[in-house]
């Protein structure tokens, strides 16, 4: 599976706000421990 053509093919928006709530989500688990 070609993780660039997968990534380049996914709207810029999606993109960014999964990598907000990933970074919300290690962030929330980082602070709770």
């Amino acid at each position: 599976m070609d993780y660039v053509n997968f990534i380049t093919s996914i709207n810029p928006v999606i993109l960014a706000i999964l990598l907000v709530v990933l970074l919300a989500g290690a962030y929330s688990h980082w602070v709770s421990h």
